[in-house]
């Protein structure tokens, strides 16, 4: 019975990993100017003097202002930037963000199964491998 309950938590365990992981997001290491970000209309990591990070769906500008957009509990907000306290913008990378789900969820996913697999045991009990009788 608790060999039951130890794997039933171990694929718990191993699920919620997998969900986690297949949310990351990674971000090009080169900046681009607010002008570029918001042409592009992608994510956007923005790093400010004050060495916080936000993370926004896009950035647009309106009336000279630039904003930027994020969603909050199923509502967009904007937020409005200055130029003057922005040190960097990255936008987000689709195929390096494809690249780290398969490194760090399929392939793990895989491992995992394989390992399973090679450990059940196949014994004379299995039916089709004893002796016959």
């Amino acid at each position: 019975m608790k060999s039951k309950l130890y794997k039933a938590k171990s694929v718990c365990l191993f699920l919620a990993l997998l969900l986690m992981f297949q949310s990351c997001t990674v971000y090009k290491t080169t900046p681009i100017s607010i002008s570029q970000a918001s042409q592009i209309s992608k994510k956007v990591l923005v790093t400010t003097t004050t060495n916080s990070k936000l993370k926004f769906n896009r950035i647009e500008k309106t009336d000279s202002i630039y904003y930027g957009l994020k969603t909050v509990k199923g509502n967009e907000t904007r937020i409005a930037l200055k130029e003057t306290d922005i040190v960097s913008i990255r936008p987000y990378d689709k195929s390096k963000s494809r690249s780290a789900t398969w490194i760090l969820v399929i392939i793990p996913i895989v491992a995992v199964i394989g390992i399973a697999i090679a450990s059940m045991d196949f014994g004379p009990d299995f039916g089709g491998f004893g002796d016959g009788n």
